[in-house]
């Protein structure tokens, strides 16, 4: 067990390295304000991303890359974001849990003009005044409440909130419509003109970049991606390096009436000047969240909710699916005879201990018990395997069949999570805890009989008390164990949320300048886990102390009594070793089947 910790963490310790150490990596020779000059690029495996990619710096706000495929187009925009007055707009849109008001301050100083304005540039004006979206609305996972198109308008938000001197935009409008895109565009276009900044799009519309003062073409080579050509638009485009596409219809979906308010625009007009912009009322108004009215039965559900307990229908139906009654029957019989035997093995040398047997006779049983006790360890390990591969086909095949039939509601990723997490316990640790667990309780009605055996029968009074404070115990212990290892688990499900937010949203936390703000995040959510994993401490602590304490008086009652009642001094000996041992198999006993419900 030492050994496998030592390797699990080697390989942990090597995967955390390799994900630190990974990215792209390059040198960086010249950097010219917002320009760069003779740039090259690789990857970590060496191959080519960049080489010698040069932007002059030219007398342009408004400048766009387009190209292939491939040509290293967001390549550039991941090295220019890398300077601290740059707003990046990622390719890969990427939205923090929270409102919608969140996702766009994203933990920045909150300005009620500023909000207003770059909502409006990037085009939601619209959706508060109609209702489709609200500042207090929950954007979910990477934002997975939105639509793709209100995805990307509200990262464009975002990306202008920072209001910094450069703007990074990589290929924002692939995820909006035509009039939307359109619009948006010219909103962007008039927001860099009134701002006075530097603006760099990536653009794969060649109906946009004709509207953009200057037009790098890049293409994919051999050596990476390099600069095909640059210059006005007119000129590349004279030069035969952009191919003009047929002009998009104004119209590709049927046509729907649309709403006679007045105070509401026509999408297909233009957008009206955005210098200083008389925000609807319905703007101003929602960029008030109110929050829902707190349920007094929702507070701290979490902690206050108990977890029922395990049914014993959960442990036989997983018998069951095994569809093997003769080999449960062997299993178990394996498991008697391996602890029967083994006591037999001690009760054999506390009567030769005491001359109560003779040497060759010993020798003969000696040899034969611990032949049976091998063979059924043998045996019992074998078949507790074969059912757990029995019945984790049974469960994996229904589940199988559940998914093809149509009847599993759950997402693909859900599935794919379940099968990959679970076949490990169904197949390997659930058998095992069932093993561990007949394997102890069985020790202890054998350890509990060799004790009345070796010593006297009056034993079976203060084991009797003894057994019925243990099941209090054992009993109080386990629904303490499966509520503090729910809490546990529900706080380390935050904490992997922010890892894996901070891996997709990297260069958005860096960029917008709130690394110590996501830092304090990931700080209180890990001392809500160690909170909760103190408290799990404290009550193994709680447990350990009262078993021990358990364990001693039963050690002293055997000693009392061996003492007391006239014994062999082998059947003394033996008694007192097993009172002992109790000891040992109460702790792991309890935690056995404490790991067994977890498990389950």
């Amino acid at each position: 067990m030492l050994m496998n910790g030592f390797s699990e963490a080697w390989i942990s310790a090597g995967r955390v390295c390799r994900g630190i150490e990974g990215g792209e990596r390059g040198e960086v020779d010249v950097f010219e304000g917002f320009w760069c000059k003779s740039h090259t690029l690789k990857f970590p495996d060496g191959t080519p991303a960049l080489s010698s990619i040069t932007l002059p710096h030219l007398p342009s706000k408004f400048l766009a890359l387009t190209g292939d495929v491939g040509s290293g187009k967001t390549t550039i925009c991941n090295v220019l974001c890398s300077k601290d007055n740059v707003d990046y707009y990622e390719q890969e849109v990427w939205l923090s849990e929270g409102t919608l008001k969140e996702g766009i301050v994203f933990g920045r100083e909150w300005d009620e003009e500023r909000f207003g304005r770059v909502c409006e540039v990037a085009g939601l004006r619209e959706d508060f005044n109609t209702g489709l979206l609200q500042t207090s609305t929950l954007v979910g996972t990477s934002g997975s409440n939105l639509s793709g198109g209100q995805r990307a308008r509200v990262a464009l938000a975002r990306t202008l909130y920072g209001g910094k001197h450069n703007l990074i935009v990589d290929d924002c409008f692939a995820s909006l419509d035509y009039n939307v895109g359109r619009r948006v565009f010219q909103n962007l276009k008039r927001y860099v003109e009134e701002e006075g900044i530097n603006c760099v799009m990536v653009l794969n519309d060649v109906n946009l970049t004709e509207m953009c003062e200057v037009v790098y073409v890049l293409e994919k080579g051999r050596e990476g991606g390099f600069v095909k050509d640059f210059g006005p638009f007119s000129s590349v485009l004279s030069r035969g390096n952009i191919i003009r596409s047929p002009p998009k219809p104004q119209s590709l979906r049927p046509q729907t009436p649309q709403p006679t308010n007045p105070d509401l625009p026509h999408p297909d007009l233009p957008h009206p000047d955005l210098p200083h912009p008389d925000l609807p009322q319905q703007l101003i108004n929602s960029t008030e969240i109110i929050p829902p009215p707190p349920s007094p039965t929702s507070q701290s559900s979490e902690f206050t909710q108990q977890i029922p307990k395990i049914p014993l229908s959960t442990y036989t139906d997983y018998l069951k699916a095994s569809k093997s009654p003769l080999i449960i029957l062997t299993c178990l019989l394996a498991y008697v005879f391996s602890n029967f035997f083994q006591i037999g093995l001690q009760s054999l040398v506390a009567k030769y201990s005491s001359g109560g047997i003779e040497g060759e006779r010993f020798i003969r049983k000696l040899i034969l018990y611990t032949g049976i006790v091998g063979v059924s360890q043998f045996f019992r390990s074998c078949l507790t395997l074969v059912l757990g591969v029995k019945s984790g086909e049974e469960y994996f095949g229904k589940m199988t069949e559940s998914i093809l039939r149509g009847k599993e509601e759950g997402r693909i990723g859900e599935l794919g999570t379940r099968f990959s997490q679970e076949i490990n316990t169904i197949d390997t640790s659930l058998p095992d805890q069932f093993g561990w667990v007949i394997t102890c309780f069985l020790q202890i009605l054998f350890s509990s009989a060799a004790i009345a055996t070796a010593l006297s029968k009056w034993t079976i009074i203060p084991l009797a008390i003894l057994g019925s404070v243990y099941v209090q115990l054992t009993n109080f212990f386990r629904d303490g164990a499966r509520n503090l290892k729910t809490m546990e688990v529900r706080n380390k499900g935050p904490i992997n949320g922010l890892f894996l937010e901070a891996e997709l949203g990297g260069r958005i936390i860096r960029s917008t300048g709130t690394v110590e703000q996501w830092n304090e995040k990931f700080r209180k959510k890990l001392e809500e886990n160690l909170k909760t994993f103190h408290t799990i401490k404290r009550c193994d602590r709680y447990l350990s102390i009262r078993l021990e304490t358990l364990a001693n008086t039963l050690t002293l009652l055997a000693a009392i009594i061996s003492c007391w009642k006239t014994t062999t001094g082998g059947n003394a000996g033996w008694g007192l070793s097993q009172a002992l041992s109790i000891t040992g198999l109460l702790n792991w006993a309890v935690r056995c089947l404490t790991e067994t419900e977890q498990v389950s």
